[in-house]
């Protein structure tokens, strides 16, 4: 991840299926990479609501978010973080996260 530091113009990013990455990783990549507009964690399981709360935080021009099958998410905290993504973003795809109902 120490390359990452690299990246600070990156703007869009796919760790679609990334299985063993968790929330310490995100977080390097979300503080490494501030102009992301576009992330996408489907199937990363091991993401909770402390790597939504980071990005939600750091990546103030994000424009797409998708966390499908991202299975650790808890509802009640995640809705609070997805508040404060959503004043900016176009796109949120959270199919398939078990734990997210009304």
């Amino acid at each position: 991840m120490k390359k990452i530091e690299n990246c600070r113009d990156l703007q869009s990013l796919s760790l679609h299926g990334c299985h063993g990455i968790t929330d310490i990783g995100i977080i390097q990549i979300v503080n490494a990479c501030p102009m992301l507009h576009s992330l996408d964690l489907s199937k990363c399981r091991h993401i909770t609501n402390v790597t939504v709360k980071k990005i939600a935080e750091e990546c103030l021009q994000l424009k797409s978010l998708i966390l499908q099958e991202c299975y650790e998410l808890v509802k009640n905290i995640f809705i609070i973080d997805l508040s404060e993504i959503c004043l900016n973003s176009h796109t949120l795809n959270i199919a398939g996260c078990r734990d997210i109902n009304d």
